[in-house]
């Protein structure tokens, strides 16, 4: 029995980010050099500090406002990345920078 399911953002999604240049709340999506490991919401992996650019924006994953609706921002690829597959797996690139990179 799998106990949890790790779900990314979806490549549709992340595409209508990058086109719009607004988030769901139509707030302007910013653009970075990457200052923290991340990591990007659609491929789940790991942005290289100082070299990936990433976009920034307001997102929440819940569909019925509730009180645990806490929009926060979010960090995506630039670039074109693919979603990542292995749901019932925690994504091996965020093992390995650790949790404290994960908050920068």
């Amino acid at each position: 029995m799998r106990n949890f399911k790790i779900v990314p953002l979806s490549e549709e999604y992340a595409l209508q980010i990058k086109t719009e240049k607004k988030d769901d709340y139509g707030l302007e999506v910013m653009e970075q050099l990457s200052t923290g490991a991340g990591p990007c919401r659609v491929s789940l992996q790991p942005f290289e500090i100082g070299k990936d650019i990433r976009l920034v924006f307001r997102h929440s994953p819940f569909d019925i406002k509730n009180a645990f609706d806490q929009p926060g921002p979010v960090f995506i690829h630039k670039k074109p990345v693919k979603a990542y597959e292995d749901i019932y797996n925690f994504p091996p690139g965020i093992k390995k920078i650790g949790i404290i990179s994960l908050c920068l």
